[in-house]
């Protein structure tokens, strides 16, 4: 007897404890100001259109600066995924790209954007504008955001 009970005995000790299983996927906002480039005057009619940094050919959004260089808040979705190795469970985000044009400005591009729930992130984008002798049609000024690793 004493044989088929020291059979039985396991060389480790298991707990189960059951997880709720919760939902991560919340909303990030982001409020954009179109301005001139020494941030003082307004810039209407400006496009802004928001991307997923995983496909910036399909555009999210895209919204009109109104006379005050305003643009209606984005609501863009945020989601922790657990197999990035990267991403924190508590202080999640997922990133985008934006692009910003004017047919009197130069395009300003801004990628990386890391956006996290519940919170809007501000952006004053400052536009260059092409000078009306212009040749070129189009220069961009690209803006690349570090990632911030936590």
């Amino acid at each position: 007897m004493t044989n088929k009970k020291a059979n039985n005995l396991k060389p480790y000790k298991a707990n189960n404890i059951l997880i709720k299983k919760t939902n991560n996927n919340k909303s990030g906002y982001v409020r954009i100001r179109t301005v001139t480039e020494l941030g003082t005057v307004p810039v209407e009619n400006a496009s802004v259109t928001i991307f997923s940094t995983l496909d910036e050919t399909v555009p999210l959004d895209t919204h009109l600066s109104d006379s005050a260089g305003s643009v209606p808040v984005f609501t863009v979705p945020v989601s922790y995924d657990s197999e990035d190795i990267k991403m924190d469970p508590v202080y999640y985000f997922t990133e985008y790209d934006i692009k910003v044009s004017h047919e009197n400005f130069y395009n300003v591009f801004i990628y990386g954007i890391q956006i996290f729930p519940d919170i809007t992130t501000d952006f004053d984008i400052n536009l260059t504008k092409m000078p009306p002798e212009s040749i070129l049609p189009s220069r961009e000024r690209i803006i690349r955001i570090p990632r911030i690793d936590l």
